[in-house]
């Protein structure tokens, strides 16, 4: 499951790796493909990182979150003759 949920930076990676070990010597002692290998490696794990942020989100805010939001959140009425729990909704915000 790591292996997959990496695939597309570690193939983003490789790809720019590729396109850096293709240049030649005068290529990449330039400033602006330094910065271009720089900036492409940050914008790719920056862009992972988005992905898990998302995912995390989602399993909060998503069915299962709400799920177990309304679970978590279930309380036991006491003042009435019923047994039944009452619902506390909780909204993201």
């Amino acid at each position: 499951m790591l292996i997959v949920r990496y695939s597309r930076a570690i193939t983003a990676i490789e790809d720019l790796l590729t396109t850096w070990e293709s240049m030649p010597y005068v290529q990449k002692a330039s400033q602006t493909e330094i910065a271009w290998l720089v900036l492409g490696g940050e914008a790719i794990i920056n862009d992972e990182r988005l992905a898990w942020q998302r995912t995390r989100i989602r399993k909060d805010i998503g069915v299962e979150g709400e799920k177990e939001v309304q679970k978590n959140n279930t309380v036991k009425n006491t003042d009435r003759d019923e047994d039944k729990p009452i619902k506390i909704s909780i909204l993201p915000g």
